[in-house]
């Protein structure tokens, strides 16, 4: 009985700790979107790749304008997991290639000029993932969102001056 008792306490145990992983995960996730976002990066996206990977929990997307400014958003997303205790287990690229990536292992931030970002298409390849609501002042998914149905959606960027779900070709 004591044997079958502390199994069940253990496998409780874990389970919390998954649970807790998650939330951290999570929070992470959207502090790094935050970040960047703060920095203007465009279509500020977090995906739940949970169940469908088993490399990461989550993973952030984000375009930049310019090599300067994907130096800048690289740089904000690093600082960003040193200010919540984590450290980056793998950094790769640099600005001059166009796409940078800060990995902490549950949270891979995908940093990338806008035509890379359209060529890759990672929204595309993770369609199956769910996007993040991150609510609050982070952001509100585009009039064209899936986000009912966990296909993959958009979020405007945090502070737009664009109206909730006001497409794009409306802004020219």
């Amino acid at each position: 009985m004591a044997g079958a008792e502390r199994r069940q306490a253990e496998s409780e145990r874990n389970k919390k700790q998954a649970v807790a992983r998650d939330v951290e995960g999570e929070a992470l996730a959207a502090i790094v979107a935050r970040a960047v976002d703060g920095l203007k990066a465009e279509d500020v996206l977090v995906l739940d790749v949970r169940g469908l990977t088993d490399v990461m929990d989550f993973m952030v997307l984000a375009s930049a304008g310019s090599t300067r400014q994907l130096r800048a958003l690289h740089g904000a997303a690093e600082d960003a997991v040193r200010g919540a205790d984590r450290h980056a287990i793998g950094e790769e690229g640099d600005a001059g290639t166009g796409w940078t990536v800060v990995d902490t292992g549950d949270v891979v931030c995908h940093l990338m000029t806008r035509d890379l970002r359209a060529y890759y298409d990672l929204e595309g390849f993770w369609g199956d993932a769910r996007a993040v609501d991150l609510g609050g002042p982070v952001g509100r998914p585009k009039g064209d969102a899936r986000q009912e149905d966990g296909a993959v959606g958009r979020i405007d960027r945090i502070g737009s001056d664009r109206a909730p779900g006001r497409s794009d070709e409306a802004e020219s």
